[in-house]
């Protein structure tokens, strides 16, 4: 899910913008939290 949500974050910016590494980061950083979140409250209610 997140390398097709990287793909879609490529995909559709503009060709005359470059972003620095920390912008590419937050496509996986912040659904990784979210993902890592969901599966401790699984873990902890199981």
């Amino acid at each position: 899910m997140l390398v097709v949500l990287y793909g879609l974050f490529l995909l559709t910016k503009p060709g005359d913008i470059t972003y620095d590494a920390w912008v590419h980061a937050t496509v996986f950083v912040i659904p990784a939290i979210g993902f890592l979140g969901q599966t401790l409250q699984q873990a902890l209610s199981g």
